[in-house]
């Protein structure tokens, strides 16, 4: 089994301080910094539930010092404490996030099929036309039993007015969008869960003209059943640093080169390009990603709001969700270029936003 240096675990979940400082939860400046043991319903949380997100968010934001391997903190009322814990719609816990069902993988070589159990954070967006029709505009990526994680544009009023589209719900849960019931040889997923919107929270720096900050959040209007075919993917640090020539992978039912949308859920390579070299005709942010594809395959419009992909992060046996796809040349040119929005960058507004 792969474990994980403890001691290099929680200094990972050291990344979120900041994004915990703008939080309900206040820290008094004045109370002493103190050794865990000494404070015993931090401590008790640090022994049953350090692996919870809720678990180690509060840690981190009691964290005030760590010296000779042993952990300082502040020690809050009781109260406060248990209110925070109790807190609803928090991150999913590191252990049950970015974890997909164990089946044999299949290739991932310029948008291959997937396995029925794979990527099951994927949600398709749903619209309503102006005729009445119901039809997937976007992807987003689930990474509470509420929210949903897409682009800006996917969700914003003025572009779907442009196309004559009206937000409607989420799917997730789906394989075979031909299909009512989706099954692979003996292996069958359960029935899709179709959630109405609630609402959604564009970036607030978002620009259509320029897909700068092209980020947002769904809020669906009741909590998600997590099944083996629904689940969350998990958040990165804010401080993720992603190398070159890392595998990156995305997924979703984007558009064919015939500008038909895939029948199955599909899997492709990509890895990051420089931004000084990126294909595209605009200047680019320490905010976004530019990536290609390993082979052939690119990203198509119905790929908006998609997940880029990463393992690696804590261990191999998760994925991180690192990129939310924003625009590219589409593959009905020649180019495999596509630009995503870097999600590390907007972790505090994500968990923020949540909790307001």
């Amino acid at each position: 089994m792969y474990c994980v240096n403890k001691t290099a675990l929680f200094l990972y979940f050291l990344s979120f301080l900041q994004i915990w400082s703008h939080t309900a939860f206040i820290v008094d400046k004045k109370d002493e910094c103190v050794l865990i043991q000494n404070c015993s319903h931090v401590n008790a949380i640090l022994k049953t539930k350090k692996d919870t997100f809720a678990g180690t968010t509060l840690l981190t934001l009691l964290h005030c010092k760590f010296e000779y391997n042993r952990i300082y903190v502040k020690c809050p009322d009781s109260q406060q404490v248990t209110k925070f814990m109790d807190s609803g719609e928090l991150i999913p816990n590191y252990d049950s996030c970015g974890v997909e069902l164990p089946v044999p993988k299949m290739l991932i070589e310029g948008g291959e099929p997937t396995c029925i159990g794979d990527y099951p954070w994927i949600g398709l967006i749903k619209y309503r036309t102006k005729k009445g029709t119901m039809l997937y505009g976007c992807h987003g990526s689930l990474i509470t039993k509420r929210y949903l994680l897409t682009a800006a544009h996917c969700v914003d009023p003025n572009m779907l007015n442009l196309v004559g589209r009206n937000l409607t719900s989420v799917v997730l849960g789906e394989y075979d969008v031909w299909s009512e019931t989706d099954c692979m040889l003996d292996d069958c997923a359960d029935k899709i869960q179709d959630i109405p919107v609630e609402s959604y929270h564009m970036h607030p720096d978002y620009k259509l003209s320029t897909f700068t900050d092209d980020i947002a959040l769904i809020r669906m209007s009741r909590e998600v059943e997590y099944t083996d075919f629904i689940k969350p993917i998990c958040l990165p640090p804010k401080n993720l640093i992603t190398p070159f020539n890392e595998t990156l992978l995305i997924a979703g039912w984007g558009d064919t080169e015939h500008g038909v949308m895939n029948r199955f859920k599909v899997q492709a390579k990509f890895m990051l390009r420089h931004r000084e070299t990126c294909r595209v005709n605009r200047k680019l942010t320490t905010k976004q990603y530019c990536v290609g594809s390993t082979h052939n395959a690119q990203t198509c419009p119905g790929d908006s709001g998609g997940a880029l992909m990463l393992r690696k992060v804590l261990d191999e046996s998760r994925l991180f969700l690192i990129g939310v796809y924003s625009l590219g040349v589409g593959c009905h040119f020649n180019s495999n270029t596509s630009i995503f929005t870097k999600v590390s960058s907007y972790v505090e507004w994500v968990v923020t936003t949540i909790h307001k």
